[in-house]
C-alpha cells in the first residue's frame, strides 16, 4: 500500500494442545458466507483505516517528523515527483494512450491509493482468526507486514517508488508509523463490526448459551485446578527465545548506558514506602492466599514508564508500571523462591496484556527490540500518532491496548489504575488484580493533562506530590466465572466486569516522602521486582505469564550480576534504605 503524504515440586499435569485457548476451532465446514461478510467488513476498515493513516502521514510531513530539506529530498526520489498510488494511475493512462490531466491524475491515484487499503483490507477481515497469528498485535505486525513487504520493497522493485536509500530517514518512518495505524485501525473495526452485525468474532470464544448482555444472578466461581492451563509441546523453546530477545535489547542498552538495565519497566519515577492492610470480613471466595486473615504487611511500590529504555518523558509517553513487593509473607512458595517472605505483583495501566499468548509475545518483542536502537524522534512521531489515532477510537467507544502500548495519554501516574493483566491463581480460584487511586486528591490528577516539566517529568511529578501527600489505594479481585468468557491462556482477552467485577480486598496506603533521592535510586539497582517471587497460592497462569516466570528471573539476575549487586530478597522492611 502506497501513503500519500504440581505445587510441591514446580511441576503438574497439564493439557497439550494445538492451539491456545479461548481460539475458535477453525473447520472447513465454516459457512462460506461468514466469510465474505468478514471480508466485506475489512474491505470497510481498509478503507476507514487509509483515511486515518492518511491524516496521521500527513501531519508527519507537515508539521512532525519533515523538513523542508527532507521534504524535498522525497519529492526528488520519487518517479515524476509522485508518490506510488500516482505513478501507478499515470501508468494505466499512458498504457491506455489517456494523457490525464492534473485533476483527473488526483482522483485515479486517489482511487488506486484507497483500492490498495482496500484489499489487504478484505484479506484481513477474512482470513483474521482462521490464519493463526496474522491479527498479532491487534493488527500492529500485518500493518507493519505491508510496510515491509510492499512499501520497502515491492514498490521500489516495481519502479512505483525511487531507490530506499534515496529517500530520508524521515520517509521510512512516516511510513512505518502510518502503516502500524493502518493495521491497529483495520483490526480495531473489524472487532467492531463482527460483534455489531452479530456475527462470532474469530477471536472470541462462543456464547455456549450463556446470555452474553446480561450478568449472572448468582456467579459462580471457576475453581482452580491444574488441568486449566493448556500447554504447548514448544513452549519452553518459545521462552527460550523470549529470553534472547530480550537479553540482545539489554545488550543495547547497556552499551548506551554504561551498565545494565531493566529490559522493560526501566526507567524509574518513585521508589515508595507504604503498607497494604487486608480488609476485614471478607467473604470466603476473597479470603485466599495472602488475603486470607485481615493483617497488615509493609510493601515497596516502584512506579516506572514501561520501555526498557530511558525516553524523554516530554517526547514520549507509554504506559506506565507499579510493582508491588509485599513483605512478611507467611505460606508456601513457588520453586525457587522458597524460604523467601515476599509476594510481588508487576502491574501495568494497560487493563490487557498486548499480546495473547507466549508466540505471539515473541513476535511483537523481536519487532519492538529491532526498533530500539530508533532515533527518539522516530519514537516520539510513533507514540504522537498512536496516542492520536486511539483517541479517535476512544471518541467512539472503542480502545486499541497496542495504541495505547505504544502512545499513552500524558496522564499523572499517581491517578491512574494498574492491573496485573494476567491471571493468576487466587487460593482455591482463578483471579486479576487491579490497583486503583481511592482518595479524591488523586482522582483530580487526571482532571488535566499532565505536561512533563522536564526528561524526567513523571519522576518530577511524583516526588513533589509526596512531599507532602499521602496516596491512599484500594486493591480489587476479580474472579473467573467462566473459562470462555474469561481465560487463561488469552492474555489480551477483556474479563467482562459486568459479569464479574473488581471486589476491593486491601488497601495500600502510600504516606508523604521522599520518593526519589539517590538512597533510593541506588536501592532501585539492587531490587527486583518478579512473577516468580510468589506464593503458590499466587502463582501466575497462562503461557505469557509461564514466560514471565522465567524471564524475569534470569534476566534480572543478570542484571543484578552484571552491576556489582547481590541477590537477595528482603526480608523485612528495616533492611531498605527507605
Amino acid at each position: 500500500m502506497s501513503y500519500s503524504a504440581s505445587e510441591q515440586t514446580g511441576t503438574r499435569p497439564a493439557r497439550s494442545a494445538a492451539r491456545p485457548q479461548g481460539r475458535t476451532d477453525r473447520r472447513p465446514g465454516r459457512a462460506r458466507s461468514d466469510i465474505v461478510l468478514d471480508a466485506l467488513a475489512g474491505a470497510i476498515a481498509g478503507a476507514a483505516a487509509v483515511w486515518v493513516m492518511d491524516r496521521v502521514d500527513w501531519f508527519n510531513y507537515r508539521r512532525g517528523l519533515d523538513s523542508h530539506r527532507t521534504r524535498r529530498r522525497t519529492q526528488q526520489a520519487r518517479p515524476r515527483g509522485m508518490d506510488p498510488a500516482h505513478v501507478m494511475a499515470a501508468e494505466a493512462g499512458d498504457r491506455a494512450g489517456l494523457a490525464l490531466e492534473s485533476r483527473r491524475l488526483d482522483a485515479a491515484g486517489l482511487a488506486v491509493h484507497y483500492g490498495l487499503g482496500i484489499m489487504p483490507g478484505a484479506l484481513y477481515g477474512a482470513l483474521r482468526g482462521r490464519v493463526d497469528y496474522l491479527d498479532a498485535g491487534r493488527g500492529s505486525l500485518f500493518g507493519l507486514g505491508l510496510f515491509l513487504i510492499q512499501d520497502e520493497g515491492i514498490n521500489a522493485a516495481a519502479g512505483l517508488s525511487g531507490r530506499t536509500q534515496d529517500y530520508p530517514w524521515t520517509a521510512h518512518a512516516r511510513g512505518f508509523v502510518a502503516h502500524l495505524v493502518y493495521g491497529l485501525v483495520t483490526d480495531a473495526l473489524c472487532r467492531t463490526f463482527s460483534g455489531s452485525v452479530g456475527a462470532h468474532d474469530p477471536q472470541l470464544p462462543q456464547e455456549n448459551g450463556h446470555d452474553m448482555g446480561h450478568p449472572k444472578a448468582k456467579p459462580s466461581f471457576v475453581r482452580y485446578s491444574d488441568d486449566i492451563e493448556v500447554i504447548e509441546t514448544d513452549e519452553q523453546e518459545t521462552v527460550n527465545k523470549i529470553i534472547e530477545v530480550m537479553a540482545s535489547g539489554g545488550r543495547t542498552t547497556r552499551e548506551r548506558y554504561g551498565r545494565s538495565v531493566r529490559t522493560s519497566h526501566a526507567k524509574p519515577h518513585g521508589i515508595l514506602k507504604g503498607e497494604l492492610r487486608v480488609l476485614d470480613n471478607l467473604p470466603p471466595e476473597l479470603r485466599q492466599g495472602l488475603f486470607a486473615e485481615p493483617r497488615t504487611y509493609p510493601a515497596v511500590v516502584r512506579l516506572a514508564q514501561v520501555p526498557g529504555e530511558f525516553l524523554d518523558d516530554r517526547r514520549v509517553s507509554t504506559p506506565r508500571g507499579m510493582a508491588l513487593k509485599i513483605i512478611g509473607v507467611e505460606g508456601q512458595m513457588l520453586p525457587g523462591h522458597e524460604g523467601e517472605v515476599t509476594q510481588d505483583w508487576v502491574l501495568d495501566t494497560g487493563t490487557v496484556f498486548i499480546a495473547p499468548s507466549a508466540k505471539v509475545f515473541l513476535a511483537q518483542i523481536t519487532a519492538t527490540e529491532m526498533a530500539m536502537p530508533l532515533p527518539e524522534g522516530v519514537k516520539q512521531a510513533v507514540s504522537m500518532t498512536s496516542r492520536a489515532a486511539n483517541a479517535a477510537l476512544n471518541a467512539v467507544g472503542l480502545n486499541s491496548a497496542n495504541l495505547d502500548f505504544y502512545g499513552h495519554p500524558f496522564n499523572h501516574p499517581l491517578g491512574e489504575s494498574y492491573y496485573s493483566q494476567c491471571p493468576f491463581r487466587y487460593g482455591d480460584y482463578i483471579a486479576k488484580l487491579r490497583v486503583r487511586p481511592d482518595m479524591p486528591r488523586l482522582h483530580d490528577l487526571l482532571r488535566v493533562s499532565l505536561k512533563p516539566a522536564d526528561e524526567d517529568g513523571l519522576r518530577t511529578a511524583i516526588v513533589e506530590y509526596f512531599r507532602g501527600n499521602p496516596a491512599e489505594y484500594e486493591v480489587g479481585i476479580q474472579l473467573c466465572t467462566d473459562l470462555e468468557r474469561m481465560p487463561v491462556e488469552s492474555a489480551n482477552a477483556e474479563w467482562p466486569e459486568d459479569e464479574s467485577p473488581y471486589r476491593p480486598v486491601a488497601r495500600l496506603t502510600l504516606p508523604p516522602q521522599e520518593a526519589f533521592d539517590a538512597a533510593r535510586q541506588a536501592l532501585d539497582e539492587t531490587l527486583l521486582f518478579c512473577p516468580s517471587h510468589s506464593l503458590a497460592a499466587h502463582r501466575p497462569l497462562g503461557s505469557v505469564m509461564r514466560a514471565r516466570l522465567k524471564a524475569y528471573e534470569v534476566l534480572g539476575n543478570a542484571r543484578r550480576r552484571e552491576n556489582g549487586h547481590p541477590a537477595k530478597e528482603p526480608r523485612d522492611i528495616g533492611e531498605l534504605a527507605i
